[in-house]
């Protein structure tokens, strides 16, 4: 099995695309040093925050049809900036075509006016999705904490 995965990455088309984006983003942060997150993707710490913009307007992208959604992600100075410029090469075509297709959706869905939603909404309520995973942290954590007070407490400390 090991063998054939070799084989495969060895006989692959390659590409230095995803290393070129790399070390682009990385020059753009030596030469413009740390730039301000877009307001939407901070978080709101606290409820206050939201009057001044702090965490609106961001839009889950996997509300979205696609799992995709116009949305700004970098800062203003870098906001048209794309990295990421795939080769017609092996299987970076299946996501330079993908990547198109995506853009094409949002353009049109620019032009109307509209973000259409997710026709297959995923779990809602207690517990569900990326909620849950901090959840369970937290309880994993709690049990570890337990577990030292425990162990401290037993060697006399």
């Amino acid at each position: 099995m090991l063998a054939q995965a070799a084989s495969y990455i060895a006989t692959a088309p390659k590409s230095n695309r995803s290393g070129a984006a790399y070390w682009q983003a990385v020059q753009d942060v030596v030469d413009r040093g740390s730039l301000p997150v877009p307001n939407h993707l901070r978080n709101a710490a606290d409820r206050r925050m939201k009057a001044h913009g702090i965490g609106v307007g961001y839009k889950y992208p996997h509300d979205f049809a696609g799992h995709d959604v116009d949305q700004q992600y970098l800062p203003d100075p870098l906001k048209d900036r794309r990295y990421y410029l795939p080769t017609d090469q092996g299987y970076e075509r299946t996501i330079g075509e993908r990547m198109a297709y995506r853009e094409g959706q949002r353009e049109e869905a620019r032009a109307a006016g509209r973000t259409p939603r997710n026709p297959v909404p995923g779990p809602t309520g207690e517990g569900a999705g990326m909620g849950a995973a901090s959840k369970i942290i937290r309880t994993r954590e709690e049990s570890r904490r337990k577990l030292a007070d425990t162990a401290k407490r037993d060697a006399g400390g």
